[in-house]
């Protein structure tokens, strides 16, 4: 399979012709202009080990949206160059590739998680990288994602009936995603679950935690209403 222009292009900018350029500086996804699809380089004894030739790959993968292949590819390119400049690139593609295979809220979370893990691995093993910032914000959406998650099956057990399944769900917002905006739901909702099992202690301990960390929150008037009826 022949490569097609572009490729030419990919090359110069991957060959580094200028130790001065920046990470930064280089707009890979924009090297594929409107093509429809991108044609993938064929395998060979070179494309194993050369960077130029892995990174083309990878990007032609994650252009034609074939985000498990890409994933791989990325995965190859680091294990193989972990110090090349384009590293830290790989791993932000890397969450991407999950990042854009997010469904529904209701469905399996194991892409937000995974996305999630390939952006903060972006942040921590490469601090410096130009796309350490959008990493940070893809990361936030993503925590406020699996937040939303367990909150939508908290209350999916709690019109169940099933107690207990839901308090471990509300517990779980309230320790592990404090700062996303559905915390406040879940610090409410974990005290009315626990009434509904009549623990009354933990029911108080709950609605207190909701009214200390959301002064304002929109439970207020029942936090205060309930904490007056189970003293």
């Amino acid at each position: 399979m022949r490569y097609i222009i572009f490729c030419v292009i990919l090359i110069f900018f991957l060959a580094g012709c200028s130790g001065s350029r920046s990470e930064s500086s280089v707009d890979l996804s924009s090297l594929f202009g409107k093509e429809e699809l991108v044609q993938i380089p064929e395998e060979s004894i070179e494309l194993n080990y050369d960077p130029v030739l892995l990174m083309q790959r990878a990007e032609a993968y994650y252009v034609n949206k074939s985000y498990p292949e890409a994933i791989e590819e990325y995965k190859r390119f680091i294990k193989i160059h972990p110090a090349h400049k384009l590293a830290g690139y790989a791993q932000y593609r890397i969450g991407m590739g999950y990042f854009n295979q997010m469904k529904e809220v209701d469905r399996d979370p194991e892409p937000v998680i995974k996305s999630l893990e390939a952006f903060k691995k972006a942040m921590s093993d490469y601090p410096r990288s130009s796309y350490r910032e959008d990493a940070k914000i893809k990361a936030d959406m993503c925590i406020e994602r699996l937040a939303e998650y367990y909150f939508y099956i908290g209350r999916f057990y709690y019109k169940k009936s099933s107690y207990p399944a839901a308090v471990s769900r509300f517990k779980q917002i309230a320790k592990d995603y404090p700062d996303t905006k559905f915390s406040q739901d879940a610090l409410y909702y974990l005290g009315v679950t626990y009434i509904k099992l009549k623990d009354a202690s933990s029911a108080r301990q709950a609605l207190e935690e909701l009214l200390k960390r959301y002064p304002d929150t929109k439970y207020k008037g029942d936090a205060k209403r309930l904490l007056a009826k189970y003293k």
